[in-house]
């Protein structure tokens, strides 16, 4: 492994503030994909909310800068980019991208960044010997 300065989604709170609600007492932890475009987080940290935001669509890593401590409970809507390596749209163009999305329904936005990331260097490939 190495480290190398790659583009980033900074994860930071809005002017307005965030939109989120504090987890009923005792309410389990649950943090996941309910369809394309459609997240719902349950007991969940900014954390982790990040770390899911960089696999669902957004081509870049998503560090958290939000300062927000504690779980939250919270769902977001969004419409899904085109599915490049599958050839197909995932959804229809009538609602939000997520970062209007983040700003609308959660009070969140992600900001253009550089930071270190952890990357895999293959110093080098060779073909299997035949048995």
């Amino acid at each position: 492994m190495d480290r190398k300065e790659l583009p980033v989604y900074a994860l930071v709170v809005t002017r307005d503030g965030p939109k989120l609600r504090s987890p009923k007492p005792g309410e389990p932890h649950r943090l996941y994909t309910q369809a394309p475009g459609q997240l719902a987080c349950f007991s969940s940290s900014m954390d982790e909310f990040a770390a899911e935001l960089s696999e669902v669509g957004i081509s870049r890593l998503v560090l958290n800068e939000t300062k927000l401590l504690g779980s939250y409970d919270f769902s977001l809507k969004w419409t899904p980019q085109e599915n490049p390596d599958a050839g197909e749209s995932l959804a229809s163009t009538s609602g939000p991208s997520i970062f209007t999305a983040l700003q609308e329904q959660l009070g969140l936005k992600l900001q253009p960044a550089k930071a270190p990331v952890e990357v895999l260097v293959i110093d080098r490939v060779e073909r299997p010997s035949e048995n």
